[in-house]
């Protein structure tokens, strides 16, 4: 039996690397990401993952609009891929946006507490 899979979108190489420190406690569920939209679209073509957790701020900057747009896509095209959501937006305006579209919205704030809700996700 092949173990749960998470694809994780995140533009801030230094949050992955924190996140793959934590998820290595994890051996039970195998762990990637992607630097970018494009990258994410094409392992997502080349294996669905159990869970596809984004981060809504892929630009650098406070603007949460391509995580969104990629969160719309992804559901228009799969309406079945479980996503999590992973930022440090935490407003109510993008959680209200997004709380039919997502299983877990959870913010940044505490990587070992997220990295926990992924591996209960799958």
């Amino acid at each position: 039996m092949s173990k749960p899979s998470i694809l994780h979108l995140e533009n801030n190489r230094f949050f992955i690397e924190e996140v793959i420190w934590v998820m290595d406690e994890f051996n039970n569920v195998d762990y990637d990401y992607a630097i970018n939209e494009m990258e994410a679209k094409e392992k997502l073509k080349q294996k669905k993952p159990d869970l596809l957790v984004v981060d809504l701020m892929l630009n650098n900057d406070f603007d949460s609009t391509k995580g969104i747009n990629f969160i719309e896509e992804i559901r228009k095209n799969d309406p079945m891929q479980k996503i999590m959501v992973l930022s440090a937006r935490g407003d109510r305006v993008c959680r209200e946006k997004l709380k039919d579209m997502v299983a877990l919205y959870h913010t940044k704030d505490d990587i070992e507490e997220a990295c926990v809700r992924m591996v209960a996700l799958v």
